[in-house]
């Protein structure tokens, strides 16, 4: 980037800071003063703010997602750097505190840079974004079709993105809210596949490529025949790769990731980084096979980057474990059986289509549909695994809520393959059978108790993205209780141990020992319920859990916080060859 570009990134940049409201009224003046007097910043912003108009246009259709009711699309605490928050003035479903307006604004000066490293200057702009969109007889071959979905809500984009072998458009928004989806990207001389995991959003440029707006992505030119790569936009970056790369890319609020698995990658960024050692003076990072790097930026200055060990748990959909495998010991099973639960099971052997209970004759889990136990004999766990499965749960035979009188506990192991709407543990009155005609399906739930993690399709008052959710309905029913939702994000792709507790009218949630939120609820839990695992419903596979779970628990009184610290201290992990992160 020469003298010039980087006046005019600069002065874009500061054009941003005031289109967000951002700015004081000294800096408002100055920068109007500088665009009074300058023919080519006037005609840099009037091109910008033209292409603006259509980026608007393309991304805002995912604004109406909030007023619809069907999803909230406003990210929760992150684990990986400082939590995004959604605008109090907007609807718009970006993680920052932008409006759709400003975010666009700051999309088209990646755009523009980009297209001026290309040699395309400003009139390049349009052509090198891929906008406008493409209309259907505008397709060349339909080179981006969508090959594998799994547990995907989407967000309120152009289109339904409704089965395999869904072709996309050159400038499309892909907004991927929960689950898993591949992309199969063809061009004359290069093919790549794009693996998405939700949150979410890409927008396809003109060759096809995703331009990453945020969220998780894995890239891979592994299949490719040819020895050419490619290059991807990133908010306020290019990515070039080379043939035969495979990267996983991660954005999100202020902070992106650069993990490189194979191949060999060079960062360009559009910031000010000359206060990194590792950043060359024109913002270049040479990242090679087996190495990451992360970036923190502030409006266009970085203040924090860092180079590590690229980590492929972080992406890979099949690679769920990326905090090690769960190591259950003799001083776990005795801490547990010596707290007398009325139900542990300990998912070692399916014997005649049960998982037996360790501690009684009686509320023997059954399975129905396809779950797979995994892991050597005498420490396996269940496997919930990511495909596009039928129904499948785990149910007792009788109800296990009439010998809970009062007071209870609920405890287990989990690992979430991906930030998802899915129920845990449940009690309700069994739906299978039961059904009446002509009957709306949420007048047939009747839950006592949900454990659950919440995602983004989910009403606001029952769903908070990415919080697990402990919800006490007594009368048993459809609607009202108390809900208590965790005061932090869950973690996805590490075990986990939670309890949920009701003492009289106290409910309290608990992660790896740590009390994350309590709350009043009264009422005793009510007779006649059974437990299920996996679903929220035997009858309507909704709301599927995919993952893995073990060492489940139920207790007929509440469990102190010291009981709770010592059974998350017995379990142990065993770390696998992906990395910690």
């Amino acid at each position: 980037m020469d003298k010039q570009e980087r006046e005019e990134y600069e002065f874009l940049r500061q054009w941003l800071v005031v289109c967000d409201g951002q700015a004081s009224a000294d800096e408002e003046a100055e920068l109007f003063a500088r665009l009074a007097g300058d023919e080519r910043l006037q005609e840099l912003v009037a091109s910008v703010a033209q292409d603006q108009a259509i980026l608007d246009r393309c991304l805002t259709e995912s604004v109406g997602l909030a007023a619809s009711g069907k999803a909230r699309p406003v990210l929760a605490d992150s684990p990986r750097g400082k939590a995004p928050t959604a605008s109090a003035t907007t609807s718009w479903n970006y993680p920052t505190a932008i409006g759709v307006g400003s975010l666009a604004a700051m999309l088209l000066i990646g755009l523009t840079l980009g297209s001026w490293m290309s040699g395309g200057g400003v009139d390049g702009l349009v052509a090198n974004a891929g906008l406008p969109m493409a209309s259907p007889a505008e397709d060349q071959g339909q080179r981006v079709h969508v090959t594998r979905l799994s547990n995907c809500v989407w967000g309120a984009g152009r289109r339904a993105i409704d089965g395999a072998n869904t072709p996309l458009r050159d400038g499309e928004v892909v907004e991927l809210l929960e689950g898993f989806a591949l992309l199969k990207i063809e061009s004359d001389d290069w093919n790549a596949e794009v693996q998405l995991e939700g949150p979410a959003a890409v927008v396809l440029s003109a060759e096809g490529l995703p331009i990453l707006r945020y969220g998780n992505m894995l890239v891979d030119l592994t299949a490719s025949p040819s020895s050419r790569g490619i290059t991807l936009d990133l908010p306020l970056s290019r990515l070039h790769l080379s043939a035969g790369a495979k990267v996983g890319v991660s954005s999100l609020d202020n902070r992106s990731e650069v993990h490189m698995l194979q191949g060999y990658g060079t960062l360009e960024g559009l910031w000010d980084s000359s206060r990194i050692d590792f950043i060359s003076e024109s913002g270049v990072v040479q990242i090679p096979a087996g190495e990451s790097c992360s970036i923190v930026s502030s409006q266009g200055v970085v203040t924090e980057a860092e180079r590590g060990e690229a980590n492929p748990g972080l992406f890979d959909s099949d690679g769920l474990i990326r905090g090690g495998n769960l190591l259950v010991t003799s001083a776990y099973t005795s801490a547990v059986k010596k707290s007398e639960p009325i139900a542990y099971w300990d998912f070692e052997k399916l014997e005649q289509g049960e998982f037996r209970n360790q501690m009684q004759d009686k509320f023997h889990l059954k399975q129905t549909g396809d779950i797979r136990l995994k892991g050597l004999p005498g420490n396996r766990h269940l496997d919930f695994f990511v495909d596009d499965v039928g129904s499948r749960y785990l149910s007792t035979a009788e109800p296990i809520t009439d010998d809970i009188p009062g007071d209870y506990a609920v405890e287990f192991w989990v690992n979430p393959s991906h930030f998802q709407t899915a129920t845990l543990v449940a009690f309700l009155v069994p739906e299978l059978g039961k059904q009446a005609k002509n009957v709306v399906p949420r007048d047939r739930s009747n839950h006592g108790l949900l454990v659950e993690f919440g995602g983004y399709s989910g009403d606001d008052h029952v769903m908070r993205p990415q919080k697990l959710r402990f919800l006490h309905r007594s009368p048993s029913g459809s609607v009202g209780g108390f809900q208590l939702f965790a005061n932090h994000t869950h973690a996805i792709r590490e075990w986990q141990h939670v309890v949920c507790t009701k003492e009289q009218d106290l409910m309290r949630l608990y992660v790896n020992g740590e009390r994350l939120g309590q709350m009043r609820g009264w009422r005793p839990q009510v007779a006649g319920l059974h437990a299920l695992v996996g679903q929220m419903s035997d009858a309507r596979h909704e709301r599927m859990f995919f993952g893995q779970l073990d060492e489940l628990a139920i207790y007929d009184r509440t469990l102190d916080p010291d009981e709770i610290e010592a059974h998350y201290r017995a379990v142990a992990t065993v770390k696998g060859t992906v990395s910690v992160y």
